[in-house]
């Protein structure tokens, strides 16, 4: 394809090329060589045959004769005879053979036409090799001819060059004959001339020397002059430089005075701000001192009056009333314990007295004797000598507080461990935030505890720098952004403020002014835990938290004031008689310190119980609480709260204790994947501290809090609680939820034993009749979750829920707003308690079907049978405690359906 073939003859030769000898008798190699392969196409075109091969190779040979007239009418009837003729198929046979022989020799002839092609273009080749060949030889004989005639023409040329040459040379010998005449002329004038200008010049040099000779002379005597005028003013510099040093020297000294006076003055004044500071401290401590006798003399007045009221109750006490009433005794220990002569049971108050009295045990002792025998004023008597002492639980309380001493230490040993693998890695983060705006205040922290570290006592006049620190770090901190708290953690600021507030400890009597600052710097503490989380990991992380924890505990155990006169100086405050531990508490550093402390320790427990990996971490601080004694000090704190809080800083104190239990209970609870399965292992040994401390006194707390008055008249509108009672109410019982899901058989005991019983019957009843008043949904919810818990597949705690008098408790239940009887989130919320409180329990169902119908048990039942089923098939998530199958076992609800159902 591409290729143009060549021209051939009719007898199929490939035609020659036109002669080599051209027009004008041109050769062969001249005419190839001006034409291009194109023109040479053109040519073989112009020359080629218009017959095809095809019709060539099918056409008969030409003849070598003429032919003869009406040859072709004989070849006409020859062919159209009749006889000639041929069946169709056979013509087709034919005809389509001569088609492939056509077309074979079509095929041949091509490639024969190619080949003479591909030679004639050889040819060509060769021929247009063999005419470059001779082109190039007859080139280099041309050049070689025009080299020799240059070679001719120069060396004649250099003959006529030479003989120019030797005429011109006769010329400059001629001329140079002549030049050197007048230059022998010229020379003799300027031999002449030159002879003279010598001279001349002679007696120039002469004059000029003698005139040299004489400025040498002068600037001989300018030199000596200069030299001595040099001299003499390195005199009077040095004159000049003698005087300024004197000059200064005289100023220093001057100076030195002024500031060495000045100096003195400032000292002085400082001195007097020091001892007018002193003064005013004085005077402040000398006027809280006369207010703090003022207040033991009006404390031991009304510590008689009530020592004598107390006496009157206890005579007037120790004959219960009948066990149809169902007052709510007073609040207090009696000041001799009783004892039941029948379950030989000592009593330690009104409370556990009416409570045991009410008693299924004692019920069933006096079931068996007759009225005068079971007679409350004869059974109950002061109890003997020998069992006044420790009981066996408090015997168990002092070893485990003995045991957690150890416990502590080696606690802290393993904290002190994780500071140092903590180390290395804080120092590199420090590095670069080295330029950070934090470095200044925390350097200059560094320097009050390391200049204050060693000392006993703290001065006064580092208050005012360090509380411009702390606001300055405060005022950073405020804006709540996380690189500058993280920052401040990674350059040790969190642990130098635990640093100085160890040093702050150091005072035995905390003054106004040292409670100021170290209240700052816990909420300085506060707020960057409450920001971060990385700042919450590393403050346990570093060792803080158990500085912390010993600050908490000792703050609890040490009261800033001195003890009530009649107090035992070597007996801890919480230990002391009733009236003395809340005198103790009233009067303690407690109140304005521990608040921010205890809202401390609750941020770090809360913001790192969402992270699986400082579980372990998390467990050891909550051991360290319970091993340092801190949660049997705060039941001690509570208990000795007689009366409703009214000072705002105990109220703080209470709800901070209450929220660091439900931080940590919470932690415990998120471990709990069933709440009607086995507790998880208590390796913090905080449930078996809440047991042995009746679930932290929080009870006994709202008891006194809420029934100091006596029992709820509930025809009457209650009155309102404050903000800060139902607060605490509400955080009181969420903690209590949270215990019940840890471990629900060890609440329950503890909720059904005596005494507690009593009080969290009153409580729970005084709250539901408030609620029924005055609604709040949030403590209604915590109250009806802890009911249901309380009294879930238990039949003992399942009685008192319909004892006392009327509305009982399971009838303030039942009596709730319409909504939580119509909405599902209600409903859902209710009817497990009420479930609950009812199974296989036909009195409690005999109340319940007085006010509602059991239907709706059943019905509820149903739907969450069904719910479960398609829920269950799908993924399981986050555990919903709210739900039923986590406040009613799914064992039991068919046979609760079938119960509810009759």
């Amino acid at each position: 394809k591409g290729e143009v073939p060549l021209p051939l003859s009719p007898k199929g030769e490939v035609p020659l090329p036109p002669s080599p000898m051209g027009e004008h008798g041109k050769t062969a190699d001249s005419v190839m060589e001006s034409m291009d392969w194109n023109t040479f196409v053109a040519i073989s075109e112009a020359n080629k045959d218009p017959i095809c091969w095809a019709d060539r190779s099918e056409s008969p040979p030409l003849p070598e004769v003429p032919r003869s007239p009406g040859r072709a009418v004989q070849l006409h009837q020859k062919f159209s005879s009749p006889n000639r003729k041929r069946p169709i198929e056979e013509s087709i046979r034919i005809l389509e053979e001569r088609q492939v022989k056509a077309q074979l020799q079509r095929g041949r002839l091509q490639e024969e036409k190619t080949h003479k092609l591909h030679l004639q273009t050889r040819k060509v080749l060769e021929v247009r090799e063999y005419q470059d060949a001779l082109s190039r030889q007859r080139r280099e004989e041309m050049d070689e001819k025009m080299h020799r005639a240059e070679h001719l023409r120069e060396s004649f040329l250099q003959e006529i060059v030479k003989k120019a040459q030797s005429e011109e040379a006769k010329v400059c010998e001629i001329a140079f004959i002549n030049s050197l005449e007048a230059q022998n002329k010229r020379i003799e004038v300027l031999q002449k001339h030159e002879d003279h200008w010598a001279r001349v010049q002679h007696r120039q040099r002469e004059k000029q020397r003698r005139h040299q000779e004489h400025q040498a002379r002068e600037e001989a005597a300018q030199q000596r002059h200069r030299l001595l005028e040099t001299e003499r003013q390195a005199r009077l510099i040095e004159k000049e430089r003698k005087r300024r040093e004197q000059d200064a020297k005289r100023e220093q000294l001057r100076s030195e005075r002024d500031k060495a006076r000045e100096e003195a003055l400032r000292e002085k004044a400082r001195e007097r701000e020091r001892k007018r500071e002193a003064r005013n401290l004085a005077f402040q401590m000398s006027v809280e001192e006369l207010e703090r006798r003022i207040q033991l003399k009006q404390d031991e007045s009304s510590k008689r009056y009530d020592l004598q009221l107390e006496q009157i109750k206890e005579r007037a006490s120790s004959v219960p009333r009948p066990l149809s009433s169902d007052d709510a005794p007073c609040v207090g220990l009696y000041h001799t314990q009783k004892w039941c002569t029948l379950c030989k049971i000592k009593i330690i108050s009104p409370v556990y007295c009416l409570s045991h009295l009410r008693g299924k045990r004692h019920q069933e002792v006096v079931s068996s004797l007759t009225p005068e025998q079971s007679d409350p004023a004869l059974v109950i008597t002061e109890a003997p000598l020998e069992e006044q002492g420790l009981s066996k639980l408090q015997v168990q309380v002092g070893e485990r507080l003995r045991a957690g001493k150890k416990r502590a230490r080696k606690l802290k040993q393993k904290m002190a461990g994780w500071a140092k693998e903590q180390k290395v890695v804080v120092n590199e983060t420090v590095q670069l935030k080295a330029k950070s705006r934090l470095q200044k205040v925390v350097n200059e922290l560094n320097k009050v505890v390391e200049s204050h570290g060693r000392q006993d006592d703290l001065d006064v006049g580092i208050l005012g720098h360090l509380d411009h620190v702390l606001s300055e770090i405060s005022r950073v901190l405020s804006f709540k952004i996380s690189d500058d708290i993280i920052c401040f953690c990674q350059l040790g600021g969190v642990t130098t403020l635990v640093q100085l507030l160890v040093v702050f400890t150091r005072r035995v009597v905390l003054a106004k002014p040292f409670e100021k600052t170290l209240i700052s710097v816990v909420g300085i503490l506060r707020t960057a835990c409450g920001e971060s989380v990385d700042v919450c990991a590393r403050f346990i992380l570093t060792n803080q938290f158990a500085p912390t924890v010993e600050l908490l505990v000792q703050y609890l155990a040490t009261p800033q004031s001195r003890p009530h006169p009649h107090a035992d100086d070597d007996v801890p405050a919480y230990l002391a008689p009733p009236m003395e531990r809340q005198l103790c508490l009233l009067h303690s550093a407690s109140l304005s310190v521990c608040p921010p402390l205890l809202s401390l320790l609750g941020t770090i427990l809360s913001r790192l119980s969402r992270y699986a990996k400082y579980e372990s971490h998390v467990l050891d601080c909550i051991g360290l609480l319970v091993s340092v004694g801190f949660v049997d000090r705060l039941s001690h704190c509570f208990a000795a709260i007689l009366v409703p809080i009214i000072v705002p800083e105990l109220e703080q104190l209470v709800i901070g204790g209450i929220n660091l239990l439900i931080a940590a209970t919470g932690y415990l609870h998120r471990r709990v994947v069933h709440v009607f399965g086995d507790p998880p292992d208590d390796t913090t040994q905080l449930l078996l501290v809440l047991k042995q401390t009746e679930l932290g006194s929080l009870l006994t707390l709202l008891y006194a809090i809420l029934l100091h008055d006596g029992p709820p008249r509930h025809s009457s509108v209650p009155p309102p609680l404050s903000v800060h009672t139902l607060a605490l109410a509400m955080a009181a019982f969420k903690a209590l939820n949270n215990i019940a899901i840890i471990d629900l058989k060890m609440m329950q005991a503890c909720l059904g034993s005596e005494g507690i019983s009593l009080e969290f019957r009153h409580v729970v009843s005084y709250l539901l009749w408030h609620c029924s008043h005055y609604p709040n949904s949030a403590l209604l919810q915590e109250l009806i979750l802890s009911i249901g818990y309380c009294c879930v597949l238990n039949s003992d705690n399942q009685v008192f829920l319909q004892s006392g008098r009327s509305p009982t408790l399971l009838q303030l239940m039942c009596g709730l707003p319409f909504d939580y009887f119509t909405k599902p989130e209600l409903t859902g919320l209710l009817y497990p308690t009420l479930i609950a409180a009812c199974y296989n329990s036909q009195e409690n169902v005999g109340i319940l079907s007085q006010e509602i119908s059991c239907k709706l048990m059943s019905s509820f039942l149903q739907e969450s049978m069904h719910i479960f089923k398609e829920e269950s098939k799908g993924v399981v998530g986050v555990p919903d405690f709210y739900s039923l199958p986590y406040r009613f076992p799914k064992c039991h609800w068919e046979s609760a359906l079938q119960f509810f159902s009759n």
